[in-house]
C-alpha cells in the first residue's frame, strides 16, 4: 500500500498465503493509516502484479466533516444488462466511496432464451462452488473491475444474495426438493464442487 500511484512512498506491506480452499483470495486489514487519506494498493504473486487499486480511509471520529459524497448502486443482474453505471461511477474523482445496496449478484436460474448475457454456472446457486463461480463471472465485467479499483465499497445485503423475496420463514423462489432446507440455505451455501 502506498501514498502515491507510483508506489514510491510505500506505507504498508505484508505477505499472505492463499490457495484453492480460499478461492485464491486474500483479505487484508491495513492498520496505521491516516484518516481521510487516499492510498493505492496492489498485490504480487509469482512475479505477477495485480491491477492497482485506489482507496480512501474514513475521516477520524472527532473530525468535523463538512461533506462526504457517495455513489449508490443496487440490483446488478448480469443476465439482463451491462454494468454501464459502474463504468460511470469509476470515472468520477469526487466520490469518497460507493454504496452497494444489495443484490450484488443474482442467485437465480438463468434464462438462456431471454438473457442478454449467459450466466455461469447455468443453474440456481446452491453450493459454495456455485456462488464462487457466479461471483468470478461478475468480476469479468470491466466496468465492475474498474469501480472496485477506483473507490472503496460499502456493502449491504438484499434478498438475491440468497433467494428472491426472502424473509425469515422462506422464499417463494426457494424449492426445498431441489435446493434443500431453507434454514440451511439461509445459513450459507453448502460446500460442494
Amino acid at each position: 500500500m502506498a501514498a502515491d500511484a507510483g508506489f514510491a512512498r510505500v506505507v504498508a506491506r505484508g505477505h499472505l498465503r492463499t490457495g484453492p480452499e480460499r478461492d485464491h483470495t486474500v483479505k487484508v486489514t491495513a492498520g496505521g493509516l491516516r484518516a481521510a487519506t487516499g492510498y493505492w494498493y496492489r498485490f504480487t504473486s509469482q512475479g505477477k502484479v495485480s491491477q492497482t487499486g485506489r482507496t480512501r480511509t474514513a475521516p477520524s471520529r472527532d473530525e468535523d466533516v463538512e461533506s462526504l459524497r457517495f455513489g449508490v448502486v443496487s440490483c446488478a443482474n448480469w443476465a439482463v444488462g451491462h454494468f454501464a453505471p459502474y463504468g460511470y461511477l469509476s470515472g468520477r474523482d469526487d466520490l469518497d466511496a460507493f454504496i452497494h445496496l444489495g443484490d450484488y449478484l443474482y442467485e437465480g436460474s438463468p434464462n438462456p432464451a431471454g438473457d442478454l448475457r449467459p450466466s455461469v454456472p447455468p443453474n440456481e446457486l446452491i453450493t459454495l462452488a456455485d456462488y464462487r463461480q457466479r461471483h468470478a463471472m461478475y468480476k469479468t465485467d470491466e466496468h465492475l473491475r474498474r469501480l472496485h479499483a477506483r473507490h472503496p465499497m460499502i456493502a449491504t445485503w438484499d434478498d438475491h444474495e440468497v433467494a428472491d423475496n426472502a424473509w425469515s420463514g422462506g422464499s417463494p423462489s426457494h424449492h426445498p426438493a431441489t435446493e434443500g432446507d431453507w434454514a440451511a440455505s439461509r445459513a450459507g451455501p453448502r460446500p460442494g464442487t
